[in-house]
């Protein structure tokens, strides 16, 4: 039996005008669906169910004689998804008087080569895909044997089952975004702009004026579905002993934090430096010789964004129940 892992994984090419076989068309999406469940089971942590698969109790008087499993969606541990598109009515599982604790009902992937058996392909039209279920006796079980949805148990004088009530089946996790998210800007192609701000005098005239160098910083690629919080730092050579007309210090700061954005601001403020007998005053013509100096010295920012956790009450909402279809005559 095939199971997930057990062959490499290809890339098809072709030509134009190759003449292809079926085997070439099951190969390729034979390796599609093994990089979809590596996906399925790295990013998403998938397994569970997603929705449906509901279990309910069918009686004959007051007895339990079969399970009525609603359709549903579910994943299991090697991230194959499980979609069963009809309810299915099973039968219990023939267990003897012994010391039985109770008996799991788990939904399994089934091969295509088995979901296909007693297939008629005169009739045209291709079987609905559906999983496997299966019965294991005990409490303890293998997330590798499948997705656990019930569970029997025997309590009652004449050993008559019954479906334990609060039993919880796992749940698969919606869309796993990352939490947390890094990036920089290109060192010494970082696009700088001016940060002006107009102030206001005692006169009430408005003047612009430059209190130092601002960029936007675009973090859509994180995936952020919240506004996190953004840590930022100026990064490269920050100090040239060549240069004492400019002095980039690190008088930084983050605002109009977004999902996908934030802007970075550096306060350039006029400096007074004593060099031996002389007092100079750094960065009084910073908005002229920023941008070159930040070329040649590699300036760019760093940064880093957290997203914390929802609130409790938060989150996704819950899915639609799934449609059922009714089989094929």
């Amino acid at each position: 039996m095939f199971r997930p892992g057990q062959f490499d994984v290809e890339r098809f090419r072709y030509w134009q005008g190759q003449m292809l076989r079926s085997r070439d068309l099951r190969g390729q999406m034979r390796v599609e669906a093994e990089l979809r469940w590596w996906h399925n089971r790295a990013l998403h942590s998938a397994y569970g169910v997603r929705s449906g698969f509901v279990v309910t109790a069918v009686e004959d008087g007051d007895s339990l004689v079969r399970v009525r499993v609603d359709c549903g969606v579910a994943y299991d541990c090697y991230g194959r998804e499980l979609a069963l598109q009809t309810p299915r009515e099973l039968t219990l599982p023939e267990i003897g008087r012994g010391p039985v604790s109770g008996a799991t009902l788990i939904v399994r992937y089934k091969e295509s080569s088995t979901s296909l058996a007693g297939h008629d392909a005169s009739r045209g039209c291709r079987p609905l895909e559906e999983p496997d279920f299966v019965w294991v006796v005990g409490r303890n079980i293998d997330p590798a044997l499948g997705v656990p949805l019930a569970r029997l148990i025997y309590q009652s004088s004449d050993h008559a089952p019954t479906l334990e009530e609060g039993f919880l089946f796992p749940t698969s996790r919606p869309f796993a975004r990352p939490r947390v998210g890094s990036g920089a800007t290109v060192p010494g192609d970082t696009r700088w702009e001016p940060w002006v701000e107009n102030i206001s005098s005692s006169k009430e005239q408005v003047a612009p004026l430059s209190a130092g160098m601002q960029v936007t910083l675009d973090t859509s690629a994180a995936g952020f579905t919240e506004t996190p919080c953004y840590f930022a730092w100026l990064g490269g050579t920050l100090w040239d002993r060549s240069n004492v007309e400019f002095f980039p210090f690190p008088l930084a700061h983050v605002d109009r934090e977004e999902t996908s954005r934030f802007r970075f601001r550096l306060w350039l403020p006029p400096v007074e430096m004593a060099l031996g007998a002389r007092l100079r005053i750094a960065n009084s013509k910073f908005p002229d010789e920023f941008i070159n100096y930040a070329r040649e010295h590699g300036l760019h920012v760093c940064w880093i964004g957290i997203q914390p956790w929802s609130a409790p009450g938060g989150g996704c909402a819950e899915p639609e129940p799934p449609e059922c279809k009714t089989t094929q005559e």
